[in-house]
């Protein structure tokens, strides 16, 4: 399939997704290969700030180290082996299935932030905020997808 194609088809995907529509779609020639995404959305809700307090609760909402994962076997030059690491970071989805707890509980929520990147920079983003320490009362294994566990213990 040729990579326009593609492309347009994952941006199809989100959109079905999401909801919303396809205004218009671009494309550029240049002598390296990118993409660039420009996206307008409308939400109801006031947005929520990056922001902490003393004795906040973080919410993760799915278990973490797939992109971690992706990370270091690009990094080396390697393709991630399994499927679901590939289809996480080449096809990225927002955890739709906690919107109706932030709707229901939006007024208790004080800060969010993106962790898709990486959690651990998220974390220091928010204390970085208000000049605040972390502390996490969760044991790390309960907060990690099983193969990155696997890939952490194969990797010593």
């Amino acid at each position: 399939m040729d990579l326009i194609e593609e492309i347009t088809r994952g941006v199809e995907e989100a959109v079905d997704l999401y909801g919303g529509y396809i205004e218009n779609v671009d494309t550029n020639v240049g002598y390296d290969d990118w993409i660039d995404v420009f996206v307008i959305g409308e939400c109801s809700a006031e947005p929520i700030k990056r922001y902490t307090k003393p004795l906040d609760t973080v919410i993760i909402p799915r278990k973490l180290g797939l992109s971690v994962i992706a990370y270091l076997e690009y990094i080396g030059k390697r393709v991630p082996l399994h499927e679901e690491v590939k289809e996480f970071s080449c096809r990225p989805r927002a955890c739709t299935e906690i919107i109706s707890i932030v709707e229901e509980c939006r007024t208790c929520i004080d800060g969010s932030i993106d962790i898709s990147d990486a959690f651990a920079e998220a974390l220091y983003q928010l204390s970085e905020v208000n000049n605040t320490g972390l502390y996490i009362y969760q044991n790390p294994l309960n907060m990690l997808h099983y193969l990155a566990i696997s890939y952490a213990e194969s990797r010593g």
